[in-house]
């Protein structure tokens, strides 16, 4: 796991006197990042500027990238992750995904943060890590995840693997939203229920909302052409007979 490896990393490579000190403490705080646990409320806001703030106060010279940001990773789906056990728990639901985002990536960002402390600066108190460890935590969970987080969830019937945001149909049935615009170029029938599917038919449009889903709404925007719903029947209609037609002439 990368926690055992990012953990061996930074005892391996400490090369100061106060080496024990330093153990005793990481010793410490791995035992406590791992039995660390949300806060009870947990608001939905950004904890950025309060993480930066205290991250500056413990490591001044530091790089912002180093620095635990989960919100680049709300809109990604499990699919695009290359580390299997991020699948895995996406798949098991009910919030195991962000105990594996936890696992895999905040507790390494807190270790090498830590290290790069008692490197440039010296000893460090617990008190003040575990602060931030339990604001970097509730910032992980204060995030604007998808309900589908903390739930069973939905596979993607194209696809076929899990879906956080998921796009439903007039039908009832449920995509990730590039697999249903891919399918849409080729066939505007349901992939599931083969009835006629339009852009403009979908409850999902919601999307025209700012206050909502922000990255789908620029994605939607910049790469699908809307077909005025007049002309949407005619346009059905027109398509499938085309199809009928060349189906005609390949089997005559």
């Amino acid at each position: 796991m990368k926690d055992e490896e990012t953990f061996g990393y930074v005892l391996f490579n400490y090369r100061c006197p106060n080496l024990t000190e330093f153990m005793d403490f990481f010793v410490q705080f791995r035992q406590h990042l791992s039995s660390l646990e949300p806060s009870k409320i947990v608001p939905i806001i950004s904890f950025r500027e309060s993480i930066l703030a205290q991250v500056g106060q413990l490591l001044p010279n530091h790089y912002e990238l180093n620095v635990p940001n989960f919100q680049r990773l709300v809109y990604v789906e499990p699919r695009k992750f290359e580390d299997d056990a991020m699948k895995e728990a996406a798949e098991r639901g009910h919030g195991t995904f962000l105990q594996a985002i936890w696992t895999e990536y905040g507790k390494l960002k807190l270790y090498l943060l830590a290290y790069g402390a008692w490197k440039t600066i010296g000893c460090q108190t617990m008190a003040s890590w575990i602060k931030l460890s339990q604001t970097v935590l509730d910032s992980l969970y204060g995030d604007h995840w998808p309900n589908t987080i903390f739930e069973t969830p939905n596979n993607c019937a194209i696809c076929l693997q899990t879906m956080h945001w998921a796009e439903k149909t007039v039908c009832g049935h449920v995509f990730h939203l590039q697999c249903l615009l891919r399918h849409m170029n080729m066939n505007n029938i349901c992939h599931s229920a083969h009835s006629p599917l339009f852009l403009d038919s979908f409850p999902c449009q919601r999307w025209a909302t700012p206050s909502e889903r922000t990255w789908p709404v620029r994605w939607v925007e910049g790469h699908v052409r809307r077909v005025p719903s007049s002309l949407q029947p005619i346009l059905f209609y027109a398509s499938t007979f085309s199809l009928l037609l060349l189906l005609n002439k390949k089997f005559s």
